[in-house]
């Protein structure tokens, strides 16, 4: 009996733990996929900078070799945001090296320039996520405007290799101190399942992380990861890791946050015209989801209104939501920056009184619960994209 209890344990664990578990990469060819990465350090312990990147990537599978097992892939780098922080004498944030997709910038970063010139990076990838071989010529034969050759350093090209490898379940990425390339496929632990995602966790990082230069490994790193089931592809990575010498020089808090963003069926919705009337119109191919439920409010209304102020505009537009059969509002949006919104009760938006501020980010799949409208600590968010907004205030708070 206690041997059948044994294989029966024995069993289960390596059925709970074995990476054929995860989902291999299953690619539309033709079809664009698009991933935004964040990563941010601080050292403001002992050394007054943080510094923040902000990228999006966008790939698309140009074709399958079923004898290699091999897709062929094209990816650029859409958009980059570069901030450096620095905090002043008066104890003051400000932000010193700033530098984005659309403006003028002299700075000589391969990121910078790949994203500029929309020059595609290729290479092939196993259907577990490794990159089997990078191509840069395209890149290496492009020219600026004012007729520079582009040409990437053996330690340049290197350092992009490992930002994109990560992408794929292949840890590479220089920034973090791993000690030796880490195969995430092999450390996964599964935690959760749903009929569409896997939520995992890594497991046994303080093997990644060498023990001579730090202190106990096992309660500074945190990482868990979202995988999509049809495309086997990270929907969301979320890295925490606090790094410090066991001579206590130079902590380093670390973030890594990963997301793709989806494109969701065409959204219904009622748009607030002009006074007390609003019309029904389409949203085309949203990225970003939102889902409210209302709890414990002295209100209790069949509709909210979500209100934002259009840039492009310059006036406020306006939205009505209706519950549906499980008690919840749902909206969707395309998006192709952060947008703030009010979450109110009163249809007027010109005349908010009690409201929630939720920050919305391209490729956001959020659930949202709403306590009472005067206390926002009862605000709460799950799902995919809760983690990148608290980030994102944290670190952009200057």
């Amino acid at each position: 009996m206690q041997k059948i209890l044994l294989l029966t344990l024995f069993l289960f664990a390596a059925g709970f733990l074995k990476a054929g578990d995860l989902p291999k990469l299953n690619l539309e060819i033709g079809k664009k996929y698009t991933i935004e990465t964040i990563f941010h350090v601080d050292t403001s312990k002992t050394n007054p900078r943080r510094e923040y990147d902000k990228k999006i990537y966008e790939f698309v599978a140009t074709g399958f070799n079923k004898d290699a097992g091999t897709y062929d892939i094209n990816l650029t780098v859409s958009y980059y945001m570069h901030v450096l922080q620095e905090i002043s004498k008066k104890g003051v944030w400000t932000e010193k090296e700033v530098y984005e997709t659309g403006y003028v910038t002299t700075h000589r970063n391969p990121i910078v320039y790949l994203n500029m010139y929309q020059v595609p990076v290729k290479f092939k990838l196993t259907k577990e996520g490794k990159i089997t071989l990078f191509d840069f010529s395209e890149y290496n034969k492009t020219k600026t405007p004012e007729g520079m050759l582009l040409s990437l350093g053996e330690w340049d090209q290197k350092d992009i290799e490992a930002e994109i490898s990560i992408l794929f379940f292949d840890t590479k990425e220089t920034r973090i101190p791993w000690s030796r390339d880490f195969g995430l496929r092999t450390n996964y632990r599964i935690i959760k399942e749903t009929e569409t995602s896997l939520e995992v966790e890594v497991d046994n990082m303080e093997k990644a992380v060498p023990k001579s230069e730090t202190q106990s490994t096992k309660d500074l790193f945190k990482r868990k990861i979202y995988i999509d089931k049809i495309t086997g592809l990270i929907l969301e990575d979320k890295l925490s890791f606090t790094y410090k010498l066991i001579t206590g020089i130079y902590p380093r808090d670390i973030c890594r946050y990963q997301k793709l963003i989806p494109v969701f069926e065409n959204f219904e919705v009622n748009q607030k015209v002009s006074e007390s009337v609003y019309e029904k119109i389409n949203i085309l191919h949203p990225n970003t989801s939102l889902r409210i439920t209302v709890k414990n409010s002295a209100e209790n209304s069949e509709y909210i209104y979500l209100t934002y102020y259009d840039l492009f505009t310059t006036s406020f537009k306006s939205f009505r939501l209706e519950k549906d059969k499980d008690g919840v509002f749902n909206f969707q949006a395309n998006l192709d920056k952060s947008q703030g919104v009010y979450v109110h009760f009163n249809p007027d938006a010109k005349n908010i009184t009690k409201y929630e501020w939720v920050n919305l980010i391209p490729g956001d799949n959020l659930e949202v619960e709403i306590g009472y409208f005067s206390d926002p600590d009862r605000l709460i968010f799950n799902g995919i994209g809760a983690e990148e907004n608290r980030v994102i205030q944290r670190i952009r708070k200057v």
